[in-house]
């Protein structure tokens, strides 16, 4: 059983070491909130955020940078969600004090998992990130890759 465990671990690290290997930092999507104003009631989380209420709503991811200087933005976030047979809108967004920068949105509508595919350019000086996202009712973020 011990060995079991072990390889399972060190399958784990060799994911881990891949993504981290091309720069890029994976995060559940049950990492993201709803923005204020929503019933956290009708959210559900493992390692999927899942939305369950009965209308279209906006989450937060949170994107912790390591490397990002002066106004470089993000070279890629790759939304992995299920949108349910709806429409999911995705978008990398700078946050600095009262100023926030927007230059993507992809939306996509599908029965099955589909990435989507982002980049934010530029950033604000000394700001931070989110992805914020527009979930239909049944859908699911599943996870996101950001690469600096």
């Amino acid at each position: 059983m011990r060995g079991v465990w072990m390889a399972c671990g060190l399958a784990v690290l060799g994911v881990a070491s891949s993504a981290a290997a091309g720069g890029g930092k994976i995060y559940p999507g049950g990492m993201c909130q709803p923005v204020a104003g929503l019933q956290n009631d009708d959210t559900i989380r493992d390692h999927d955020l899942l939305w369950d209420g009965g209308i279209n709503a906006e989450f937060m991811c949170p994107i912790i940078a390591s490397k990002i200087k002066g106004t470089k933005g993000l070279r890629l976030v790759e939304m992995r969600v299920h949108p349910n047979g709806g429409t999911v809108s995705c978008r990398p967004v700078s946050v600095s004090g009262t100023s926030s920068q927007t230059v993507s949105n992809v939306a996509d509508t599908a029965d099955e998992d589909v990435t989507l595919l982002l980049t934010l350019p530029l950033s604000l000086e000394g700001g931070s990130f989110v992805v914020r996202c527009t979930l239909p009712p049944g859908a699911r973020i599943r996870s996101y890759l950001v690469v600096e």
